[in-house]
């Protein structure tokens, strides 16, 4: 029975965080959901309604198209404003509806439509009043999974829109549950409702927006574009523009199609926030909001003026400035591979975190010391002792399948990182997983993991089954911070191990002096357990072919070909690095124990003297 020595740990905040005031303005100010819903806002917004001005437009220019644009923050919504009305006229026979809008997972690329539908078009744009007239619907494509549900749910977000849409206009009309194909009702409600309307433009075009419609099934990508073919044949309403944000890997599967056919079409490739404005701008507002909530608050509260207010701008300060000099920063732009709520969400953790006030307070006593560990703490503990095992910023590696009762449950992981920084598809990863003894079901598990943690994303490959993009910058990421001391020491301590192993951990916090040697001594431990793990998974590997020493032979030769690393030797070689730099350094003496403890992590290495299993 295996265990984790320490899975709940209690909260370690920083003392700002501990102050509601702060604690509140960090949280709203990186929050993800930056403009107004749509239900409180389903036609337009103004600029005063984006809470904090968060919305972020500066964006690195990718697009060719853009050139032909003067400069300005908002190049890419004055592209996308000159493709939305370019050939005004849905009635031409050849007018093209379809605009895509391209861009990595979690770019904004929804964002960006939303902002530009409800308020750039309306507020800014040069055809405010042709726009208010269209019929814009939005169709979340990811929020049904099944060919079942596609007709209703279609049909569900079209009534929506035209309830809306009639409302602002001063007209009734009942569109009603459909008895039979909902489709078909559709069309014929959009048919009264035109109708009823002949001598209006307000019913004429329509705009819809199919976003996620990277996040469904085959069969119900299938059935939108059935969905999209059959709209532009209505003689009730015509079809304007149809706006679909992609990935550029479902895009480039699309444009091998001739169903949807991409080529010819408009399409816009969105460009990352530029990122020390994106995260410069977040914390400008925190900063903002404090400077002017803060009297206020104090005095509803009537609690005495914070005297700290001071030091916690200080403090954002310095946490910006650092992350954009240290490697962390360049860490974090990793693991977020261009999604911004998770990048948003890890610099949340950070500027919570005891570790960060702790180099913030200790700055002007060590000027000229390198926070390399300390940095890497903050960024895996965030606002709590150590990292926590239900915490979803920063994946554990070796807990990422559910089971923890053998080595390959412990190693899955590890290998699994090892394959995908070379094979970058999914029908290939499997093949290798299973040559190292993993079952197929086993996998299945251990690929949603994958996703939760942003190292792939699925890629329902249009009529052609589904594939896997591996994000290669998250990837090599893991693959750098795996044997870093400070992950080893966070994730020691909530990985199960063995009883004999649990004994041996004890719960520390990277920050605190008094737990360094305990610290030590935990993780030398852990690295010893995993060098266990991974001899046992090589007396597995072998022992699945029996007598069979040339099916042995050549599997043999195949992993050597694979060089699959140990990863005890990676973490024992740099955690004993990391203890003779702290005694080179003189922050720690050359005591008994810690000799002691370098004599074992040695031990470790020597095990595999080649760095890898084989």
């Amino acid at each position: 029975m295996r265990e984790a020595a320490h899975p709940h740990l209690s909260k370690l905040v920083n003392q700002f965080s501990r102050e509601l005031v702060f604690s509140d303005a960090i949280r709203s100010c990186l929050e993800t959901d930056i403009l107004p819903s749509r239900t409180k806002f389903p036609r337009r917004f103004t600029e005063s309604d984006i809470e904090s001005n968060r919305y972020h437009t500066k964006r690195l220019a990718i697009d060719d198209h853009l050139n032909s644009f003067p400069e300005s923050e908002e190049k890419y919504e004055q592209l996308l404003q000159h493709l939305f009305w370019r050939g005004m006229d849905a009635d031409e026979e050849k007018h093209v509806p379809e605009l895509y809008i391209t861009g990595p997972v979690g770019c904004g690329k929804s964002t960006f439509i939303d902002y530009y539908i409800r308020h750039y078009c309306p507020e800014k744009g040069d055809h405010a009043e042709e726009f208010d007239k269209k019929l814009v619907v939005y169709f979340d494509a990811r929020s049904f999974q099944y060919h079942a549900h596609a007709n209703q749910r279609f049909f569900d977000a079209m009534k929506k829109a035209v309830d809306e849409h009639c409302k602002s206009h001063d007209i009734e009309i009942a569109i009603k549950r459909p008895t039979r194909d909902s489709i078909d009702r559709l069309q014929e409600s959009l048919q009264r409702l035109s109708e009823l309307c002949e001598t209006s433009e307000n019913f004429k075009y329509l705009v819809l927006v199919l976003d996620n419609l990277d996040n469904c099934p085959v069969a119900v990508q299938r059935l939108v574009i059935q969905y999209i073919n059959d709209i532009k044949k209505y003689t009730t309403i015509k079809l304007f523009r149809v706006i679909i944000p992609l990935w550029p890997t479902t895009y480039d599967t699309f444009s091998q199609t001739t169903e949807v056919l991409t080529t010819g079409k408009p399409r816009i490739h969105l460009g990352p926030p530029l990122e020390k404005e994106f995260i410069g701008k977040r914390l400008a507002v925190i900063k903002d909001r404090i400077v002017e909530e803060t009297s206020t608050y104090v005095e509803a509260h009537g609690a005495p003026k914070l005297t700290d207010c001071d030091d916690f701008l200080s403090f954002v300060d310095f946490v910006f400035d650092s992350l954009q000099s240290e490697k962390i920063g360049q860490l974090i732009r990793d693991l977020a591979n261009g999604d911004l709520r998770r990048e948003l969400w890890i610099w949340e953790g950070v500027l919570r975190s005891a570790a960060a006030e702790d180099i913030f307070s200790s700055r002007k006593k060590t000027s000229k010391r390198l926070y390399d560990y300390e940095w890497m703490e903050a960024l895996i503990a965030g606002d709590l002792r150590t990292r926590n095992e239900h915490d979803e910023r920063i994946a554990n590696l070796f807990t990422l399948h559910h089971d923890n009762a053998s080595p390959r449950d412990f190693l899955a992981g590890i290998h699994n990182l090892h394959l995908l920084s070379r094979l970058p598809k999914r029908r290939s990863w499997y093949v290798d997983m299973i040559r190292l003894g993993y079952r197929e079901e086993y996998l299945s598990d251990l690929e949603t993991s994958l996703r939760k943690y942003n190292l792939i994303h699925p890629v329902p490959e249009l009529f052609c089954g589904e594939d896997f993009d591996v994000h290669k910058r998250t990837v090599d990421a893991y693959l750098r911070i795996l044997s870093h001391p400070a992950y080893i020491d966070n994730m020691a301590m909530i990985t199960p191990v063995d009883l004999e192993t649990k004994k041996q951990i004890k719960q520390t916090a990277g920050h605190i002096s008094r737990d360094f040697q305990m610290r030590v001594h935990s993780s030398t431990s852990f690295i010893e357990f995993t060098r266990d793990q991974e001899q046992s998974f090589m007396n597995g590997f072998k022992a699945r072919f029996g007598d069979d020493k040339h099916s042995l032979v050549r599997e043999l030769q195949w992993l050597d070909s694979v060089k699959l690393p140990s990863v005890s030797y990676a973490m024992a070689d740099s955690y004993i690095n990391r203890l003779n730099g702290l005694v080179e350094s003189g922050f720690i003496d050359e005591e008994r124990w810690l000799l002691h403890c370098i004599e074992r992590l040695t031990a470790v290495k020597n095990s595999f003297p080649r760095e890898y299993l084989l």
